[in-house]
């Protein structure tokens, strides 16, 4: 055998070796193609979503630098507005009663947040002024949730008594403050009780009803005055109005909420035209 020839079997195996070479770079190449075009696809879908000063109505449409942003401006009105998560509250659990109250003394909303949660812990039947109390001072210092809260109450307080209505009633002022507040969970409270009181409640009794929600708009405005706050901010940034646009949408074709001249209050966004069409088409 020439010493220049080699065995069959060892050609076949070069062979072999060298076709699962080859194979492997085509593989490589293919994948290395493939990874270029899903980032051109992509860079493509990303250049797609949007700013925040953009038209948009979902956070999917949106940047990661505008989602960013549509978050802070969301946790700016919620902490303005008195509604904190769970690990917020937490951050004040341990913290001595004495403390809390130098803190709600300055208008810190969660440590007021965190006073009446105690106060509800330990029973608010013979507590009733405290809590109230330290509710009607979280909505001085522009807590929505605390005017919600205090219409609870009134709810709760006199349930399956023969005060129930009147406590409903009671309940309506409060919440039609934290919707002039700007607050569209409070429009949503108004709305199912109204439905809730059907015929009970007169076209009189909705006329008082606002007259005593402007008392205490402006009684709590006064407070402020005297606290030397700002007046309040009603108003919505683009992101909480996106938000709360099916909340918006779903007041604006409420034929309940067209007692109350508040509805003709409600803003309008090409969301909220969005939502009220969507909307419509599942009724």
């Amino acid at each position: 055998m020439s010493l220049l020839s080699l065995p069959e079997n060892v050609t076949s195996n070069r062979n072999a070796v060298r076709m699962n070479r080859i194979s492997t770079m085509l593989v490589v190449v293919t994948l290395s193609v493939g990874a270029s075009s899903f980032n051109v696809n992509a860079a493509a879908d990303n250049s797609q979503l949007k700013a925040l000063d953009e038209a948009w109505c979902s956070r999917r449409e949106l940047d990661r630098e505008a989602q960013s942003e549509r978050r802070a401006s969301l946790d700016k009105w919620r902490h303005a507005h008195g509604y904190f998560r769970k690990q917020e509250r937490d951050s004040y659990t341990f913290f001595p009663d004495e403390h809390l109250a130098k803190l709600s003394q300055s208008g810190d909303l969660l440590a007021l947040d965190a006073q009446y949660q105690r106060l509800s812990k330990e029973g608010l039947s013979d507590k009733m002024p405290q809590a109230e109390a330290l509710l009607l001072r979280a909505a001085a210092n522009g807590s929505t949730q605390a005017l919600l809260s205090l219409g609870n109450l009134a709810e709760v307080s006199t349930a399956g008594t023969i005060e129930s209505l009147q406590g409903k009633q009671n309940a309506l002022k409060f919440y039609l403050t934290a919707w002039r507040r700007g607050d569209f969970y409070g429009a949503r409270k108004v709305d199912a009780l109204v439905e809730s009181l059907g015929e009970r409640l007169t076209v009189e009794d909705v006329r008082k009803l606002e007259a005593d929600s402007n008392e205490l708009y402006f009684s709590l405005s006064e407070i402020r005055r005297e606290l030397n706050l700002e007046p309040f901010d009603n108003s919505h940034s683009k992101s909480v109005l996106n938000k709360f646009s099916r909340d918006v949408a779903a007041a604006s074709l409420s034929s309940r909420l067209d007692l109350f001249d508040l509805k003709e209050d409600l803003p309008s966004s090409p969301c909220v035209v969005s939502s009220i069409a969507a909307l419509k088409k599942t009724h």
